[in-house]
């Protein structure tokens, strides 16, 4: 497993309003997974950028991954206890 840190506006899936600002990082086999997580957990994605510096590829093979509203959330921090590690918003 590999981490991958991801920055771009957007907004939770299933949430109505605004799009902010948002970096998260997720825990992954490869960058295809980590984007099939993100892509679960965040709408109106837009301005995507890897941190570490590797490129997001341009044809992104989505895999099926357990559904954001399956996953059990921290009740502080309102973050995923199932993909998310070393957050840096925690």
């Amino acid at each position: 497993m590999k981490k991958y840190t991801f920055s771009f506006k957007g907004r939770q899936s299933g949430a109505i309003g605004i799009v902010y600002k948002i970096m998260d990082t997720y825990k992954a086999e490869d960058i295809h997974q980590a984007l099939s997580y993100l892509y679960e957990d965040y709408s109106i994605i837009t301005n995507l950028k890897e941190i570490s510096g590797k490129e997001i590829p341009t044809t992104i093979r989505f895999q099926k991954v357990r559904s954001y509203t399956t996953r059990e959330r921290n009740p502080k921090t309102g973050s995923y206890l199932y993909t998310r590690s070393d957050t840096i918003n925690q």
